[in-house]
């Protein structure tokens, strides 16, 4: 889902959405449009980014280092009350020593520890008479050390927690920037409907103005004819007066609407671009209560956070608790030495091995207990035990919503069944109505009113499709499936 949101959104929208001229706009290509150009999910994800670069810096304590050093020593020692040197006539004593190390330190997953290095050292010792006698001596070390933790799962645990918690907050940052961009799906998805609805409401109010003022037309000429009485023609007047003020109204609504429709974007679009002709179809829901619950189980984003969270505190717990495990770790070294009057053979002796250094032992720790210690392990159970509380309240809460958001889908889809039924009814009286006002049976105001009320009706059931509507994605919201939904 996360590839789908940062790389699947602004493909087909040049077309779509890149000119007042293009073919009218679905509403999967208008929320893929704000998901690709809201300015708060393109911050939130950079934050996925943060997070999947944060596991490798996680790693860093793996990586191989170099190390190099380089030391001088020089002393100067005049001898002159030691009566040794005093009888073999030696006053002075001066020596520089030349320290250079070089080596490489790496650290590995299952926690052996090792480091290779290369020593040298160049010693210049002068013991001065009157003539003066000087030696110079390099030697040279080479060699391997090794230390192997033995406890702890030999060491491997120490090197998994913070791999694993960086792990878990690149898969909870996923989730985040998936339920956020769910949220302004949600949104989108609830504007363009209102533009819609707005729309068609906005036309029938128009047409319902523009036949109140054909009717006053009509009516002063009945008037005048003697087939209409004064009052009905106030009474048509009046009703033009409210039309007009519903006209007004709606018109308001739609601009309204039209505004959170343009909220979520950086830069305003023509609304004229949206589909506001073609009406939804209507379809139940295929899917039912239970295994819209059992896929919110595995698809909702808060739930899949909830559950990383509760492993995190899980590892967290057992950090705690490794940290005041006693460690016991092997130490082997082995090398070779070399001592010559020059840094060739002296080097070569240390390869060759002939003169050989090792050792090998055991290094034994314990934490003391501690008030610290034991509070920290208590904290790390008790967040514990918060998430896995989190976690019940959560899942308890989606079925909750769940079930509220899916009985409001069938009692709007009934009532919308009843809508249609009624305005098919009404359509068929209202011709009736027609030819018996064509032949003087009913009276022209009589079937004016049925004709208001057609109106209304129809207005109605426009208001409960489109309401429909957004009660079916409000239900793919809480069954974790609205943005496969609006993308597919």
């Amino acid at each position: 889902m996360y590839n789908k949101l940062s790389l699947g959104f602004g493909v087909a929208l040049v077309t779509a959405v890149g000119s007042v001229s293009a073919a009218n706009v679905s509403l999967e290509d208008y929320v893929s449009l704000v998901l690709e150009q809201n300015s708060e999910l393109a911050y939130q994800r950079l934050d996925v980014d943060i997070a999947s670069e944060a596991i490798t810096l996680s790693q860093q304590e793996f990586d191989t280092r170099f190390t190099a050093s380089a030391t001088r020593t020089d002393t100067f020692v005049k001898n002159t009350t030691t009566e040794k040197l005093q009888r073999q006539s030696y006053a002075e004593y001066s020596a520089v020593d030349d320290n250079i190390n070089i080596g490489f330190e790496k650290k590995v997953r299952f926690g052996t520890s090792l480091a290779l290095s290369y020593d040298i050292q160049r010693a210049n010792n002068s013991l001065q008479t009157v003539a003066g006698e000087d030696e110079t001596e390099i030697s040279s070390y080479v060699g391997i050390s090794v230390v192997q933790p033995l406890l702890k799962n030999f060491g491997s645990e120490n090197n998994t927690f913070a791999y694993e918690a960086a792990r878990l907050d690149s898969e909870k940052s996923r989730y985040d920037f998936q339920s956020r961009a769910s949220n302004i799906a949600r949104e989108a998805v609830a504007n363009y409907f209102d533009v819609q609805k707005t729309f068609h409401i906005l036309n029938s109010r128009k047409s319902a103005v523009e036949t109140a003022e054909k009717l006053l037309e009509d009516a002063q000429v009945l008037v005048q004819q003697g087939r209409l009485s004064e009052y009905d023609k106030l009474d048509i007047r009046a009703t033009l007066a409210q039309r007009k003020a519903e006209f007004s109204i709606a018109d308001q609504e739609y601009r309204m609407s039209v505004n959170r429709l343009q909220r979520l974007l950086p830069d305003p679009i023509d609304p004229t671009i949206i589909d506001r002709d073609t009406l939804p179809k209507i379809s139940p829901l295929s899917v039912s209560l239970d295994d819209a619950y059992s896929i919110a189980l595995t698809t909702r984003p808060d739930l899949a956070n909830a559950h990383l969270q509760l492993k995190k505190e899980k590892i967290i717990k057992r950090s705690v608790e490794n940290e005041n495990n006693p460690e016991l770790n092997l130490v082997i070294s082995y090398g070779g030495n070399g001592l010559e009057e020059n840094e060739g053979d002296s080097l070569q002796d240390a390869l060759d091995g002939k003169y050989r250094t090792w050792s090998a032992g055991l290094e034994f720790s314990m934490p003391l207990g501690s008030d610290s210690r034991s509070s920290a392990r208590r904290s790390a159970a008790l967040k514990q035990q918060q998430s896995e509380i989190a976690l019940s309240v959560l899942q308890r809460q989606v079925r909750s919503d769940l079930m509220q958001s899916y009985d409001i889908v069938q009692q709007v889809y009934s009532q919308l069944q009843q809508y249609k039924e009624i305005l098919s009814g009404h359509k068929q009286r209202l011709e009736i109505d027609r030819e018996k006002a064509l032949q003087g049976n009913i009276s022209y105001m009589e079937l004016m009113r049925r004709r208001d009320l057609l109106n209304n009706i129809r207005e109605k059931f426009i208001q409960n499709l489109f309401n429909y509507q957004k009660a079916k994605y409000e239900f793919f919201y809480h069954q974790g499936a609205l943005l496969d939904q609006v993308s597919s």
